[in-house]
């Protein structure tokens, strides 16, 4: 300068830049330690072991070598973890319903998997590979057909040339039941023997599945091939939708459908009117059910959002619609020391989701409220 002295201006540049930089830096972390502090318990997963426990609590609702259909991820994935990484219950076989649209997974159904048995099904690899079976047709006939028959022809591409695809001759399908290998396997009690039917009848035009679409697909197909398969070979393997499956994946079998626990098990009886069978379900849940971290007894209730609290509403009410069951059971009982003894029981299922699935973790809802209440009062 005009005094002579010299001045480093990209020295002090530098320096006033670092000074810009360290502050423009402590600035940026005020906002995400803002919402950190804000936000934590909506992301903390500290001691929440929803997925798993509820995986296992459907698992643990099946008798052994069981097959569980499923359908959607939150229903899926935590079962095959639960069965895979945590080896409880290698026995069942877990089918994803909306895989088995899939020549490649209907075949992995066919392989052994851990302690499950491949699969049997009256289809063929051939019988469904390259989309040969994706679409199939109602037929016009209202009389019920066989459904082995009816899928063989479908399989043989019938109907294939005044449709353009395989057609069922009738849609209303028949399952012959043997009543004999019925009673020998278990899956009725034996006060409920002149309640077996001949026939498991639907009537498939009149199922929501049907209606939305107006064709079945090959996982529909395969599904009914699959109970159809395992009736005519003397009812061997228990089969099982998971609660949270709606009733349009039933294609239909749901008035044969009885609940055990987190799963509701196939059987050639109308369940309209008749009690459930509380035996199992009331073992499973005193016994098995796990709670995902909703019991914590110090006060730390881990952080349940939307999904996970679905969870815990899908296994309260498996809860109280054993202590109902219990309480018909007991209302019902002729034996006044069995109906004590059923009563202690509801108590006891109530008393335990009241204190393991409270309502602190997550509001219990007007229909668990009352249900709740009503239970107790009775």
């Amino acid at each position: 300068d005009p005094a002579g002295e010299c001045v480093n201006e990209p020295a002090s540049l530098a320096s006033k830049s670092r000074i810009a930089a360290m502050a423009a830096a402590v600035i940026g972390m005020i906002v995400p330690l803002q919402m950190v502090s804000q936000t934590w318990d909506a992301h903390d997963r500290s001691h929440r072991f929803a997925a798993r426990d509820y995986a296992i609590n459907y698992l643990e609702s099946l008798e052994p070598n069981a097959i569980v259909f499923c359908n959607g991820d939150n229903d899926t994935f935590p079962l095959w973890y639960a069965q895979e990484v945590e080896g409880v219950r290698p026995d069942v076989r877990i089918i994803n319903l909306s895989y088995l649209n899939s020549d490649w997974y209907a075949n992995q159904m066919r392989q052994q998997a851990y302690d499950s048995a491949p699969v049997d099904f009256t289809a063929t690899p051939k019988d469904y590979a390259y989309g040969r079976s994706d679409v199939t047709i109602l037929g016009r006939e209202n009389a019920p057909a066989d459904l082995l028959s009816s899928l063989k022809i479908v399989y043989e591409g019938g109907g294939r040339a005044e449709t353009g695809y395989p057609t069922m001759p009738s849609g209303i399908i028949s399952i012959p039941v043997d009543k004999e290998a019925v009673v020998k396997r278990g899956l009725v009690a034996p006060s409920d023997t002149a309640n077996i039917v001949d026939n498991i009848v639907v009537n498939l035009r009149n199922t929501e599945t049907y209606r939305a679409k107006g064709y079945l697909s090959l996982g529909e197909i395969l599904m009914l091939d699959i109970v159809a398969t395992n009736a005519a070979n003397g009812w061997k393997r228990p089969i099982y939708w998971v609660t949270t499956v709606g009733s349009d994946y039933h294609v239909g079998l749901s008035p044969y459908m009885r609940s055990t626990g987190m799963a509701h098990q196939l059987v050639p009886t109308i369940q309209e009117g008749l009690p459930a069978r509380t035996d199992r379900a009331y073992d499973v849940v005193t016994k098995k059910y796990r709670w995902g971290g909703a019991d914590a007894k110090d006060g730390k209730v881990p952080y349940f959002d939307e999904t996970a609290r679905r969870m815990l509403l899908t296994t309260r009410s498996s809860m109280l619609d054993v202590a109902s069951e219990l309480i018909y059971q007991g209302d019902t009982n002729p034996d006044s020391v069995a109906k004590r003894e059923d009563y202690k029981k509801a108590l006891e299922v109530a008393d335990l989701m009241a204190n393991n699935l409270p309502e602190v973790t997550a509001p219990y809802g007007l229909s668990i409220a009352s249900t709740l209440g009503q239970v107790y009062c009775e």
